[in-house]
């Protein structure tokens, strides 16, 4: 995870299947391998938590800065209290 010194890092293959898909924590260390053969495909779809980015920002580990905004802005919400 982010923060943790990886010194001897393991990487474990996953054989992709068509028509299914792998989620993990962002935060988590995560790579692509070169592929031996075929052509690859990815599609990425960043799942954000605003009720934990109000909290602490992921890129920059400090308290974000929350301003107004109408709708979602970039991710960043105020929660009523």
């Amino acid at each position: 995870m982010k923060g943790v010194v990886v010194s001897n890092p393991r990487l474990y293959p996953y054989y992709h299947k068509i028509g299914r898909g792998v989620i993990h924590r962002g935060q988590h260390m995560h790579g692509a391998m070169d592929i031996t053969d075929g052509t690859r495909y990815n599609i990425i779809v960043w799942m954000r938590s605003s009720s934990v980015r109000n909290k602490l920002c992921p890129r920059c580990d400090q308290s974000p800065t929350l301003i107004p905004f109408e709708g979602y802005g970039d991710g960043f919400t105020k929660q009523l209290m």
